[in-house]
């Protein structure tokens, strides 16, 4: 039996599909299974101007609290009261992040 489904998002229409999939999935396992809905941030991207008004620590702490608040809304936008469904922003590189919080979360 599945029981930790892993879903990373960067908020995409693929993202969301991946996050309907998950729940269709985590419902089959009968109570068993429970959601980590994850973005992680890759601060390669950080906008050039951002590094001239903030330290990185502002930026990525002010980038963790926009992408909660959107895993958030991602969270409530499909009926999810059977689906345990935690959230994680994770920051580094994407793939490697990706894995390595799959293996904290002990998602197969």
């Amino acid at each position: 039996k599945v029981q930790t489904i892993l879903v990373p998002t960067d908020f995409s229409d693929a993202a969301e599909r991946a996050y309907e999939a998950a729940l269709t999935l985590a419902r089959s396992q009968e109570g068993d299974a429970r959601i980590v809905l994850l973005h992680v941030l890759s601060l390669g991207r950080t906008d050039g101007w951002r590094l001239l008004m903030e330290t990185p620590d502002d930026i990525e702490a002010e980038l963790a609290r926009e992408a909660f608040a959107k895993l958030e809304v991602t969270r409530s936008s499909r009926a999810h009261e059977d689906v345990e469904i935690a959230l994680r922003v994770a920051s580094g590189r994407i793939v490697d992040t990706t894995c390595e919080v799959a293996e904290e979360e002990g998602a197969r």
